[in-house]
């Protein structure tokens, strides 16, 4: 190296949204729900439920809020994946994390 300094260049990261994997046992096999998405973002994707996260509310909040309006499913338990779905924007420049409920 000629002693130029190196310029790093800092990516945001935005958490503004859930992702929920639904989960069902049918005999000795589970199955995962997946969603074709209609929206503007990963249009006609196959994903998890998910959606974003609004004001005043806690993640778990829009986690089960997002699992009734996508399903009409009222009766679930959340346990936490520890994980994120993580989606990079070209466009905006930012990584869009969701963490999995």
């Amino acid at each position: 190296m000629n002693g130029a300094e190196h310029v790093k260049q800092v990516v945001p990261i935005r958490c503004e949204g859930v992702a929920v994997v639904l989960l069902k046992k049918s005999l000795d096999l589970y199955r995962v729900l997946m969603l074709k998405r209609a929206g503007r973002m990963l249009h006609n994707e196959w994903c998890y439920v998910g959606g974003g996260i609004e004001k005043g509310e806690k993640a778990w909040e829009a986690a089960l809020r997002e699992v009734h309006e996508e399903t009409g499913i009222t009766e679930v338990r959340l346990y936490s994946a520890n994980q994120f779905e993580q989606f990079y924007s070209p466009m905006g420049e930012y990584i869009y994390t969701a963490p999995v409920s």
